[in-house]
């Protein structure tokens, strides 16, 4: 599993707010920046993948199979390669 340790995503109820996911930490951290979510990841080198398994994984755990972005592809859709 090959996950960066901080994305980024848009605030899932205020779409103009970002915010920050770290690796193996549940919930997420509003950030105050004049870019999007999506610059940020772009800048950074963090796929739709990976930004989508983060997501998944500071919600439903870091153990879940929507916590990696090897069951993505390459648009962000999960795509369910490993078996629960």
């Amino acid at each position: 599993m090959n996950l960066p340790t901080i994305a980024y995503a848009q605030h899932p109820a205020n779409p103009g707010q970002v915010v920050a996911i770290k690796i193996n930490e549940f919930g997420y951290y509003p950030i105050e920046t004049t870019c999007t979510a999506a610059e940020l990841n772009e800048t950074a080198g963090i796929t739709k993948a990976q930004v989508e398994a983060m997501v998944t994984g500071s919600m439903f755990g870091w153990g879940c199979p929507g916590a990696n972005p090897d069951n993505y592809d390459e648009n962000g859709k999960f795509i369910r390669k490993q078996q629960w």
